[in-house]
Parts: C-alpha cells; structure tokens; sequence
C-alpha cells in the first residue's frame, strides 16, 4: 500500500472504488470529507498519465499543493486551469481524466463555461461538489449531461419532470420548487451516477449553533421603518415592482441591519451599530481562533480596517494573497478570519477555528453550509460554535423563518416575497 492509500479513512476507500468502477461519475461527498485526496488515489492506483483540472482560481495553488504532496513524482501529469477559461477556448491536448472540482458552478447550461464543459470528452471524468443541488433538482441536469449526455440530453424535459414552474406573466414561467411525487426517481438517478458521503463517517464532534437576535440601535431603527414602509407603500400602490429591483431593496434593508454605512458613501465603520457592537463584545470574550462571515464585502474591509491584524479574504483578492492569509490565520498569527460568503466560503481549510460567527445568513442553506465547512472538517478536533446574528423584528428575521418553515429549497425570488408578506401581514402567504 503506498503513502497515499495509506492515509486514506475507510470511507475513502469506499469512494476510491466506487471511482475506479465508475469512470464517468459525481463525487457528491460534503465538504470536508476529502474529495480532493480521493481524486488523487485515484489517479495513482488507475496509473492515470495524464489529467485535467478545472476549478474555481482559489482553488488552484491548493490543488497544486496537494499534488505535491502527495504525488510529486507524478505532479508533471497534472493540468490545472480555472472555469473562466473554458469561456473562450477548450482544451486542445487530450486528457485520460478530465476533474470538474466545484462543479455547481456547471448548475446552468447556458453559460458560456458551461458550453465549454460540455465539449471535453475523456475516457474518464470526475465531478467533485459538496452541494451539487444548491438552489433545486434544475442544477443537476448540466452535471448529469456531461456524465451521460445521451440519457440527459433534453434540459426542460428534465426540469419538467423533477420541478414546479408557475407563470408570472404571459409567456415567463419560473421554476419554484421540487415535485415531492418524483423525489423517488431522483434519488434512484444520483444513486447510479454519484457517491456520496455524509460528515458522520469523520465522527467529528457536532456542531454547536447558537442564535443571537440583536435589536437595532435607534438611530438604525428610525432608518430602516423608513425604508421598509417606502417599499410597503409602494406594494401596495399595485405597481409591478421587477424582481431585481425587490431584491434590491432588501439588500439594502438587510444592510442597514448590519452597519448603516453601507448604504451611504461613508468609508469608515460605524462601532456603534448594534451588530457591530455585539461582534466586538462577542471577539473580546473568545480566545480560540475565530471566523467572521458576512455576505456584503464592504462591511468585510471596514471592518479590516478597524482590525488591520485580522486575516482577510474578501472581493479582488489573488490566489497568493488567499493562500498566505489561510496561512497566517493556520499559524496563529491572528486570531481572527474575515471572510466573505461569496469567495471565502469554497476553497479554504480552516479546521483550526472553534467558532464562526455569521453576521447575515443566506437564505439559500447550502451557502451558508458551504461556509461553516471551511472549518468543520478533516482535522477539526473541537467543538466548533457556530454563532448566527439576526436583527429582531426585521426583514432578516423573516427571511429566516420563511427558510426555516419551508421544506427543502425556495427560489430567491419566492423567498423575498413571501418575508415581505410576513414582515407586512403578520403571516406566510404560499400563492
């Protein structure tokens, strides 16, 4: 057995078979469990000469450091490029194995990196996502397709089968929920074609939620049932408000719940508001290694300017910034992370952290998910706290609890509205 087998858990000996008999295949398994490594056997046990790599571009000096570690004899086998690439051009050079890491972000078949994929051909391919439904059965089609493209060959016949749409207007139709008749046919079409892997085969010690409703300051308050009645009045005027423009408005009122400054042209962190007020509280009283998430990037860089020592990964940041930031924040150099939802929620090991505290939540779960993984992982050896700020009585507050009350995923759209009609009317309107 070599080094690299055996360092492999039982559970990744399992994926490394079902990989070596599956040459077309999903890699399903959460976050956190070692995809990445399970790749890597694979290649070495199959004696692949040649592979392909398509990630995220955060993703890619970790690849290559993981390459190096455990296959460096074989590291001149390995290709690495990002999604962006397959924009403009496909790979000329053929490839025995073709991995697709982060594949959601194949989920919609009309893009133009989509496309790309979708011209790779190689005797094998591998797709590798902890969430590869992230928003409904829809964004497995594009993932089914590459793994089969002539049983999946018809996207609507697809989304038709295994989805509600409903008519907005004449002609528009969107997708708004799963057929819970089909649920059987689904599950019996991923058990063929992907392997998955829950976290309970790490027997990591449980994860430990704590929710913490935080009242807006008055200052706050007085802007927030400014604007939220402004909307109100307007929705109730009848005029069609578009989609965008709603979502909008409330990004704007959930960031008035976090810090105010955020819908002026201000440059300087407000300490004062309330959720600021309580994070600072909250980092003054731990003195294990901390993760800070928010989704609004802003509010990530100043608050680093508030705390210049803090590690940061947030907005345009590059792929060397990122892996020295990870780095500083593994070493001890600084005990706290300030991460962003959008880039530091993929892509980062972070086992070191004993507590995460979000700022704002998603309401789609698996974003949030994606984000806690970052640290409940392989080599997580305590109890990891998970910390979650909601501002009581506001649109924050109802979008959580349309999120905790529906089953499954809701679209984003469906999600606004129905917390406005609840923050409105006192009630979940499910029309």
């Amino acid at each position: 057995m070599t080094k690299l087998q055996d360092a492999l858990y039982p559970h990744q000996h399992e994926a490394l078979k079902w990989l070596l008999e599956h040459p077309r295949t999903i890699n399903g398994s959460v976050m956190g469990t070692g995809k990445t490594i399970e790749l890597l056997a694979l290649a070495e046990t199959a004696d692949i000469p040649s592979t392909l790599v398509i990630c995220p571009p955060s993703l890619i000096l970790e690849w290559r450091e993981q390459i190096d570690t455990w296959l460096p004899e074989q590291a001149h086998r390995f290709d690495i490029t990002n999604y962006e690439s397959l924009r403009s051009s496909t790979p000329t050079k053929s490839y025995a194995l073709t991995v697709f890491d982060e594949c959601h972000k194949l989920k919609n078949p009309l893009t133009k990196q989509t496309q790309g994929a979708f011209k790779i051909t190689a005797p094998r391919t591998v797709l590798m996502s902890g969430t590869p439904m992230q928003n409904g059965p829809q964004d497995l089609w594009s993932l089914l397709h590459i793994v089969s493209p002539k049983q999946y060959d018809d996207y609507w016949r697809f989304v038709n089968t295994f989805c509600y749409r409903v008519e907005i207007k004449p002609g528009v139709k969107i997708i708004t929920g799963f057929r819970k008749s089909s649920r059987e046919t689904l599950r019996a079409i991923l058990h063929r074609h992907m392997i998955r892997h829950e976290k309970d085969v790490l027997n990591l010690i449980p994860k430990m939620y704590r929710d913490i409703p935080v009242e807006l300051t008055p200052s706050q308050r007085i802007k927030y049932d400014q604007m939220e009645q402004e909307l109100f009045v307007e929705l109730d005027s009848g005029e069609e408000i578009r989609a965008s423009s709603l979502l909008a408005r409330v990004t704007r009122l959930r960031q008035i719940c976090l810090e105010p400054t955020l819908v002026s042209k201000e440059e300087i962190l407000n300490t004062n508001a309330a959720k600021t007020l309580v994070l600072l509280d909250l980092l003054d009283s731990i003195d294990t290694p901390v993760i800070v998430y928010s989704y609004f990037e802003r509010y990530l860089r100043l608050l680093h300017q508030y705390m210049p020592e803090a590690a940061y990964y947030a907005g345009p940041v590059t792929n060397t910034d990122k892996y020295n930031e990870e780095a500083r924040f593994k070493a001890g150099d600084t005990k706290v992370f300030l991460g962003s939802l959008k880039t530091a929620g993929v892509g980062l090991n972070l086992q070191i952290a004993q507590t995460i505290i979000f700022m704002d939540l998603w309401w789609n779960p698996t974003v949030n998910e994606q984000a806690e993984d970052r640290a409940h992982r392989i080599g997580q050896e305590h109890e990891l706290q998970i910390i979650r700020l909601s501002a009581y009585n506001t649109i924050e507050d109802a979008l959580r609890k349309v999120v905790r009350t529906k089953e499954g995923w809701i679209s984003d759209v469906v999600a606004i509205k129905q917390a406005i009609a609840l923050r409105r009317d006192g009630a979940l309107q499910y029309a």
